[in-house]
């Protein structure tokens, strides 16, 4: 493939993404190959050289190098607008340069490229996952009740402190590397520097922001998980015979637990299914394995990608 070809084809996808955009429409598999073979290109080298990138991208995250997989990422992405775990890769990068900069714009572009995520599948959880954090550190209401009542509580917390933020349903240890308007900037111990961000105090163990923090959430989570369990679960109607009154119940296949730990299935990835193993079940998703790829390659797909 020559690279005034791949110019060309850059180009291309550039012009019609803008008018796709206007329209909020995605490009279709048939559309990518043919602007590919009208410049003589072979559309599997595109992909291809989509994946390289891609790959790159996911080394450079494993080792919380941000900047340069986002780099990455942007290459793949122009080869493959619809690239799911591109898309899922920008949000993600773009999530964490966000928390060590609380630049807003970051954090608008993170909720966008999930945004296209979802639209592409909207069973991806991952996505959900990042939107619903992002919109929550903006709008939380524990946020708002905890910055009013920061001038009265304030521990005062000083620079080289250490102490255990919140991050994610855990508590990690940290210390403080710098403060500025209310924030600090924390250093997570035993990570490196591209993981370090700026966090308000509610975030901080121990804090008395944190002490409502903790039961606001703990109240959240309880009306969350039940608004799940009841919108995840099928139900039919059924009438008893000794009653006027539908009772609910739950359908055999609610229940249906034929996937194991260990099972050899297929997963689909990218269009196409390859071989994997279960390696752990949790919350009706798999844990999976790749078949001759690395553990980096390991991740959680939900029932509706495996076969």
């Amino acid at each position: 493939m020559q690279n005034d070809n791949l110019t060309s084809f850059i180009q291309k996808v550039l012009e019609l993404k803008e008018e796709k955009e206007k329209e909020n429409q995605l490009f279709s598999e048939a559309e990518l190959d043919n602007i590919a073979i009208e410049l003589e290109i072979d559309p599997a080298e595109i992909k291809d050289k989509a994946q390289e990138h891609y790959t790159r991208g996911k080394n450079f995250m494993e080792f919380h190098n941000y900047e340069d997989a986002k780099k990455e990422f942007d290459e793949a992405i122009i080869l493959q607008p619809n690239f799911q775990e591109v898309l899922l890769g920008i949000a993600t990068t773009l999530q964490h340069l966000w928390q060590a900069s609380q630049d807003d714009k970051l954090r608008v572009e993170a909720v966008y490229y999930a945004d296209q995520v979802i639209k592409i599948n909207p069973e991806e959880k991952n996505a959900y996952k990042i939107i619903s954090y992002l919109k929550y550190e903006e709008s939380s209401p524990v946020k708002k009740i905890t910055s009013k009542i920061s001038t009265s509580t304030n521990k005062h917390y000083k620079i080289q402190d250490t102490v255990r933020v919140y991050w994610f349903g855990k508590y990690y240890d940290a210390t403080v590397t710098a403060i500025q308007d209310g924030k600090y900037k924390i250093h997570y111990s035993g990570y490196d520097k591209n993981s370090d961000e700026w966090i308000s105090e509610y975030r901080i163990l121990g804090s008395p922001a944190n002490q409502i923090f903790k039961w606001t959430f703990r109240g959240a989570l309880v009306l969350l998980l039940a608004a799940i369990v009841f919108t995840l679960i099928p139900q039919t109607t059924t009438y008893n015979t000794n009653s006027n009154y539908p009772e609910i119940q739950t359908p055999a296949s609610a229940k249906n637990t034929s996937l194991k730990v260990g099972d050899k299935v297929q997963v689909l990835w990218n269009s196409s299914y390859y071989n994997a193993e279960i390696l752990e079940i949790s919350g009706g998703q798999y844990e999976i394995h790749y078949a001759g790829y690395s553990s980096s390659w390991d991740e959680w797909v939900t029932s509706e990608r495996i076969k």
